[in-house]
């Protein structure tokens, strides 16, 4: 092994081995004098690293205590609590022990906390709205509790507020369709976990930066894009979040800087992926970005081809090359050198010389200037025609008959043009309309809704980064608007990788939402979203 590779393996065992191995030997040291091994065995002074680790995880010198800046913190938190206190009054006293009469005595907050914990070994895998009520299993172990003590034991006010709340919200969460199906129920098994942070910490409801509701934000929000194709287990997003949720199922007991740690290894994880997917978005943007431009250069060669072209009678196969072959040097030219640019003019005066040249030559003196104009427009058509690499056998074709169109201009019977197909005249009465030969339209764009509907106005209000679901054969697709092009009428949508998936009109977008093919997706925070919900909801039922 290189020594980059011995590095990091060093830093992982000390991070995930070593960082554990004092509380195990504590713990280990005495279980062993608590049998009469060795009881009088000092313990030697702990490691360096140790006390670095109970630095870190020491609260920061702005949240001590006795700081101002704390003080206004737990008073803004006891504020915000309060007032959810108030709320969920009515909804108090549901949860308590079915036995009879007798003193009831409040159970701990760290006796909760470790009914809590016990619990939390049991939530199942598979976990359905349905197949988990957290309050019920709570009021049978409460109930167990009572009946081996011998007296009732029910919970204090703060805590029974502090899991209705939290139950309530999970409520939410696993009703939320914004989430995908499966990692809904993934982050649905955080449940207990959540419930014990805020036992430990009621800023969870009033900081935004709480490590464990950052967690939940983040976990909800790299979910969004997320959608079942193939077998989840191979998916990178969902093997990091089952596991985990498996570790603070597994291993947390009453120390919330789990989530800390769990939060850090988790941006980690979703920053690399954000990266490479910032990557091929832009490279999509940049792609749609010269399409646009592109579209924007071929409406303008349309422009002039049909500016010259509608209402004349030319000959057939002069008006297929121009639109086929001579439309792309005009649009080369456009892209390359500008509007205002010479080989642009030229083009343009290339074009104008070619119809001059087909169309009735009347008089003597055209005809002269014909022979005297024939070699430079013959030059500058073969080098327009090469530079966009025209099909050799049709520009073949083209310069014999545009030769026996010449021709024929000198013979007034107009017997010399007729030794070739292409060279009968057409009425040019339709509008030429130039087609992109790499993409279709776009969805729907024949869709027309009126101004004022209410799913155009949702659309006309979308700004990159909003998501949709789509659903296609079956199964969904989720997908996010990374653009507005062509004049902001153009809706292009990537799935969660960066690749381009979906592109409607403004018009075509809302008609899939009117139908029901789409659904706008709700990006925000999943926890604020949740609270605001159930606060919602409680202001409801009190009213």
């Amino acid at each position: 092994m290189g020594i980059k590779v011995k590095l990091v393996l060093l830093k992982l065992f000390e991070r995930y081995v070593l960082r554990e191995a004092d509380q195990l030997y504590d713990e280990a040291n005495q279980a062993l004098a608590d049998s009469g091994v060795l009881p009088e065995l000092q313990a030697p002074p702990r490691r360096r690293a140790q006390d670095h680790i109970r630095v870190e995880t020491r609260a920061p010198a702005n949240e001590v205590a006795d700081s101002p800046d704390a003080e206004q913190t737990d008073a803004a938190t006891q504020a915000l609590f309060s007032s959810l206190q108030s709320l969920l009054r009515p909804v108090r006293g549901r949860l308590a022990p079915r036995l009879g009469g007798g003193p009831v005595r409040p159970i701990s907050s760290r006796d909760l906390l470790r009914l809590l914990t016990h619990l939390q070994r049991y939530v199942p895998a598979e976990l359905e709205h349905e197949d988990f009520d957290l309050r019920h299993h709570l009021e049978q172990l409460l109930t167990r509790l009572s009946v081996q003590s011998g007296q009732g034991r029910r919970l204090d006010a703060g805590d029974e507020d502090v899991i209705n709340l939290i139950a309530m919200l999970f409520d939410f969460i696993l009703r939320d369709r914004n989430l995908p199906h499966s990692l809904r129920i993934l982050i649905g098994r955080l449940q207990i976990p959540m419930l014990k942070a805020a036992l430990l910490d009621k800023r969870l409801f009033s900081r935004a930066t709480h490590p464990a509701r950052r967690l939940l934000n983040e976990v909800a929000a790299a979910a969004m894009g997320w959608d079942k194709r193939g077998d989840p287990q191979r998916d990178s997003l969902y093997q990091h979040v089952e596991r985990m949720v498996q570790r603070l199922l597994d291993d947390f007991a009453d120390d919330p800087a789990i989530f800390t740690e769990l939060l850090e290894d988790f941006l980690t994880f979703i920053n690399d992926e954000r990266r490479r997917t910032e990557l091929l978005e832009q490279r999509t943007r940049d792609a749609e970005e010269g399409r646009a431009r592109t579209e924007q250069g071929r409406g303008r060669v349309q422009h002039e081809l049909n500016r010259r072209l509608q209402g004349k009678n030319l000959p057939r196969i002069v008006v297929r090359m121009l639109e086929e072959a001579w439309s792309q040097v005009l649009l080369l030219a456009w892209l390359k050198h500008g509007e205002d640019s010479s080989p642009w003019r030229e083009a343009l005066q290339t074009l104008d010389e070619l119809l001059w040249s087909v169309g009735p030559l009347e008089l003597p003196e055209d005809r002269q200037q014909l022979l005297v104009r024939v070699p430079g427009l013959l030059k500058a058509l073969r080098d327009g025609l090469g530079g966009v690499v025209f099909d050799p056998f049709a520009t073949s074709e083209f310069f014999a008959a545009l030769e026996l169109l010449h021709i024929g201009a000198f013979d007034p019977s107009g017997r010399q043009g007729e030794a070739q197909a292409g060279t009968e005249r057409v009425l040019v009465r339709d509008e030429i309309i130039l087609q992109d030969p790499e993409h279709g339209a776009p969805c729907d764009s024949q869709a027309l809704l009126a101004a004022d509907d209410p799913q155009l106005l949702r659309v006309r209000a979308l700004q990159p980064g909003a998501w949709i679901e789509l659903q296609e054969d079956g199964q969904t697709l989720r997908c996010k608007l990374i653009g507005l092009f062509d004049d902001s009428d153009r809706y292009v949508f990537v799935n969660r990788s960066g690749m381009k998936v979906r592109e409607w009109t403004g018009m075509g977008l809302a008609a899939a939402l009117q139908r029901g093919d789409a659904r706008l997706l709700d990006a925000s925070l999943l926890f604020d979203r949740a609270l605001e919900s159930v606060v919602g909801q409680l202001r409801r039922e009190r009213q």
